[in-house]
């Protein structure tokens, strides 16, 4: 199951970058910000979708199933790419592998994702990241041909879209993973029970982001990703005020706010990943984005799960959820300032 994985984001880190760098191609303006925001509530109301079927799998069959059922959604993506897709008539030119760059870049994140996940060594494994992130900048900045081309963050609105994507997604993630344990292990929901519980979060996500592209267009990127991160800061809040009072006042109407602030924030976090990003670098910046969203997830999760069961003790889901719900308190309202900072600059 390890190596089937490992493939399915092999796949994955092609795909998704790939899909935003065919919107940024295929759309320009207000028609870019208006597929941005289809693209977010897609994927957010896909993935809602997913824990579902998997909920109804792993109930009336096996868990296993679900693994299943990306094949076929995988074979119908590429019949559908193979007939609408036109190969670009533009010829690129060769470039060399950056094999140095991807090693360590591989190492860091591998490095700082264990070692926020309970390795032995903690310190030692993070240094380690450290040197490792070290070498990787030095061996891009000379490079000729970067795998990752550190112009990118020269632009201060795309690190900061970045920064907020990986925190963003980090409170998330975690919040997905602790509900769930929560639903199951103190409101004793079956799986099924538990993916129709994660309901008012779909729908009110799948809404919120219909909503953005105008809302992007009244109050630009900056606003209503302030707007998204007030709101997500009331929905933790909520969550940990709430937390014991049964499932509609302590998870389901913290779940209606939580999906309004995740709609909202993930169109102007996308927007600002690529604002401005030379054509040469779109597939660059969308797959920063990507990347972003993925290891902020990771590390979000391992930081609550590691305050979580290092301050409270193991079979206590209650006071653990309460500390993951601090944490991703205090991930929010780092976004809350970050969005803050963000500006407007022009374009390199």
């Amino acid at each position: 199951m390890i190596a089937a994985r490992f493939l399915q984001g092999l796949g994955s880190a092609l795909l998704a970058p790939t899909s935003m760098a065919l919107l940024i191609d295929y759309f320009e303006g207000p028609a870019l910000v208006k597929a941005i925001a289809w693209y977010s509530s897609v994927s957010g109301l896909g993935a809602s979708i997913g824990l579902v079927l998997g909920g109804l799998f792993a109930s009336l069959w096996s868990w296993r199933l679900g693994f299943y059922l990306n094949v076929p959604v995988c074979l119908l993506m590429l019949c559908l790419s193979w007939r609408t897709l036109k190969e670009s008539a533009i010829s690129q030119a060769h470039e060399r592998f950056d094999l140095l760059g991807t090693l360590t870049s591989v190492l860091t994140c591998s490095l700082l994702v264990w070692g926020l996940n309970g390795a032995g060594q903690l310190v030692l494994v993070l240094v380690l990241a450290m040197i490792f992130l070290i070498a990787f900048v030095v061996i891009e900045y000379r490079s000729q041909a970067p795998l990752l081309p550190l112009r990118i963050f020269r632009n201060g609105v795309r690190t900061i879209g970045y920064l907020c994507r990986a925190i963003l997604n980090g409170a998330v993630l975690g919040y997905w993973f602790f509900v769930s344990e929560y639903l199951q292990r103190v409101l004793h929901y079956s799986p099924l029970e538990v993916g129709f519980a994660y309901l008012p979060l779909s729908v009110t996500l799948f809404l919120a982001a219909m909503v953005v592209p105008r809302l992007i267009n009244a109050w630009n990127d900056k606003g209503v990703l302030i707007l998204a991160s007030l709101t997500m800061l009331a929905g933790f809040g909520l969550a940990l005020v709430m937390n014991g009072r049964g499932y509609w006042l302590g998870t389901g109407l913290p779940m209606l706010i939580l999906g309004c602030g995740q709609g909202l924030a993930l169109a102007p976090t996308t927007n600002m990943g690529i604002y401005q990003v030379p054509a040469e670098h779109s597939g660059t910046a969308s797959g920063l984005v990507n990347v972003a969203h993925q290891l902020g997830g990771v590390l979000g999760l391992a930081m609550m799960v590691n305050f979580g069961t290092s301050l409270v003790s193991a079979g206590d889901v209650n006071d653990q959820f309460r500390v993951a719900m601090i944490v991703a308190l205090a991930m929010m309202a780092l976004t809350l300032l970050l969005a803050i900072l963000a500006g407007k600059e022009e374009a390199e």
